[in-house]
């Protein structure tokens, strides 16, 4: 997956449907459906890991954003489920990456994650 979106000081996205240099096979499309929204009380600051969504709150499916600021309006309307613990250095490069708008110059991928629960 790469990351299709870099908007300094917000957030940095990608989505498994939109960035992939192989597509979703029919069987991995099977699975893909919107995802109800799990508000919280976890505030939109840097390194919070989000799902990313159209404007209807259970449109998000595969894309999720890390962000890069404090995004308070954010807060309880986006559902926010981690925390970058260890790679915030990874993610400050993709920050200042050269980009024309918000879509980088080059691809920028995400190769791996390591989930770690508390």
């Amino acid at each position: 997956m790469a990351f299709h979106r870099v908007a300094p000081g917000f957030v940095i996205q990608t989505s498994a449907l939109s960035s992939r240099q192989v597509p979703l096979s029919e069987r991995q499309q099977k699975l893909v459906h919107d995802l109800a929204p799990e508000f919280n009380e976890t505030k939109h600051v840097k390194g919070v890991v989000s799902m990313a969504r159209g404007q209807e709150p259970t449109s998000a499916s595969t894309s999720f954003f890390i962000c890069t600021g404090t995004a308070s309006p954010l807060d309880g309307v986006y559902t926010a489920f981690g925390r970058v613990v260890d790679g915030m250095a990874a993610v400050e490069a993709i920050e200042s990456a050269p980009r024309t708008g918000e879509t980088p110059n080059a691809r920028i991928e995400l190769r791996t994650v390591r989930v770690v629960t508390r």
